[in-house]
């Protein structure tokens, strides 16, 4: 008599029955064999040992199923947690010099200037391509040379020593409180969408944000505020040269009402400079008429 198993299953099952009773044999893949002599002297414990074996094979595929389903579910708990652990800085990069780098239309010096990354701008990158950084910031795209750039954790430190998070109110009327207390007095009111600076050396009080606001230490409640850092992004080529532009426009603009009002102050001048000498000739003709009339 045979009881067909798989050979994991047998080996296990077979490590518990009694040596001599039933012959456990692995090299043939998934059998366990009742001999016949076995049977014939004893049918009865046959019957007994093939009722047990039943039950032990059976518990053991449960026990084998039940630890696959909690293996499986524990690597894919596993793995959530693993990607949650991912940063967010990542895929990021800063700039490390003080003014801005060039960035291209293709991964070498002999691209066209696409645009620029300036100190304090934060991008996404994609890809690294022989030393150059495929990016993405606001509107401008292309390749940066690594040469100039931190990226992960060296470009998140370098984001948190130059940037503050911000307090955005979702209501109108939101109270800058001196405490983080319904019952301390009122800097002011923000307007929704308005923003103030997060004050991220204060002590933390539960329900409340702490703000900077005109250099004092204040607090809005959490519940009608969002908190996020908002980073500056890259320029294109177009932005900048629009930039440009509209600050010559306005120098221009400048310089020509500096122009106009200095010259309307100096006709002012030569008016006030006109009138006073013929206030003075008039006085002097008056004076020799009455030098005249007494003679």
């Amino acid at each position: 008599m045979e009881i067909k198993l798989n050979q994991k299953t047998a080996l296990r099952a077979g490590a518990l029955i009694a040596a001599g009773t039933v012959a456990l044999s692995a090299m043939p893949v998934g059998q366990v064999t009742v001999t016949a002599a076995d049977e014939a002297s004893n049918p009865a414990g046959t019957a007994g040992v093939v009722a047990t074996l039943g039950s032990i094979v059976a518990s053991a595929v449960l026990n084998a199923d039940a630890s696959a389903v909690v293996s499986d579910n524990e690597t894919e708990a596993v793995g959530a947690a693993e990607t949650e652990e991912v940063s967010e800085w990542a895929n990021r990069l800063m700039v490390t010099v003080d003014s801005e780098v060039n960035v291209r239309d293709a991964a070498t010096t002999d691209g066209n200037i696409a645009g620029k990354l300036r100190s304090g701008d934060v991008a996404e990158f994609t890809e690294v391509v022989d030393g150059w950084y495929a990016i993405t910031s606001g509107n401008l795209s292309g390749y940066i040379c690594g040469d100039y750039v931190v990226i992960g954790d060296e470009a998140e430190a370098l984001a948190d020593s130059m940037y503050d998070p911000t307090a955005t109110s979702t209501a109108n009327g939101l109270r800058i409180r001196t405490a983080a207390t319904t019952e301390s007095g009122v800097y002011d009111v923000l307007d929704e969408g308005e923003s103030v600076a997060v004050a991220s050396d204060a002590e933390a009080a539960e329900g409340w944000v702490a703000v900077t606001y005109n250099g004092n230490l204040g607090y809005v409640n959490e519940q009608y505020v969002t908190v996020e850092t908002v980073y500056s992004t890259g320029i294109t080529a177009a932005e900048e040269q629009a930039i440009k532009e509209a600050e010559a426009a306005a120098k221009a603009a400048a310089e020509a009402a500096a122009a106009e009002a200095a010259a309307k102050a100096a006709a002012e001048k030569g008016s006030k400079h006109c009138r006073k000498l013929f206030s003075k000739y008039i006085s002097s003709n008056n004076k020799r008429s009455d030098i005249c009339i007494n003679r």
